[in-house]
């Protein structure tokens, strides 16, 4: 999931070849929120979970890692809201 606010940066050439690579490879998908998302939220296969903040300038501030199952309850829910409310980004924007 991106924020609009980083969408041209990832289409941008410096950018855009490894991000095509990463979708033509069929295992990832990209989806744009449709606002700035407040946090990182992280859904590792193995069950961890990263919750992340940054500051007003942008600098990562704080990191929870945790593999709670109420939290990872929480966060598919933050995520799977935050996808369906979501515009899936297209390969040839990258092109």
């Amino acid at each position: 999931m991106l924020s609009p606010s980083l969408e041209s940066t990832f289409e941008s050439d410096e950018f855009a070849p490894y991000v095509r690579e990463m979708i033509d490879s069929g295992r990832s998908t990209l989806f744009v929120a449709e606002r700035n998302l407040p946090f990182y939220l992280g859904l590792a296969d193995d069950g961890r979970i990263q919750i992340g903040v940054e500051d007003d300038a942008g600098f990562p501030r704080s990191l929870l890692e945790t593999t709670d199952a109420d939290v990872r309850a929480w966060a598919e829910g933050v995520y799977r809201t935050y996808c369906e409310q979501a515009r899936r980004k297209p390969l040839d924007d990258f092109e």
